[in-house]
């Protein structure tokens, strides 16, 4: 995904679907607070903090 195509989110709750740095797909409910050009900054619900998800490993974000 690129950051055009998820700037709608920012300050929204929202579901993702990513693939983790082991390689597994996960699902998270996070709440977009950043966007760059490769990452986002998001509150994660499931770890409750702050995490740093990488645009290039995001394969869905939906409400």
């Amino acid at each position: 995904m690129t950051a055009e195509q998820i700037r709608w989110t920012k300050e929204r709750n929202v579901e993702m679907i990513y693939v983790a740095q082991n390689g597994s797909f996960t699902q998270r409910r996070v709440k977009i607070i950043g966007i760059t050009d490769t990452k986002i900054l998001a509150y994660c619900h499931l770890r409750k903090q702050m995490r740093t998800f990488l645009l290039e490993q995001i394969l869905a974000i939906f409400p």
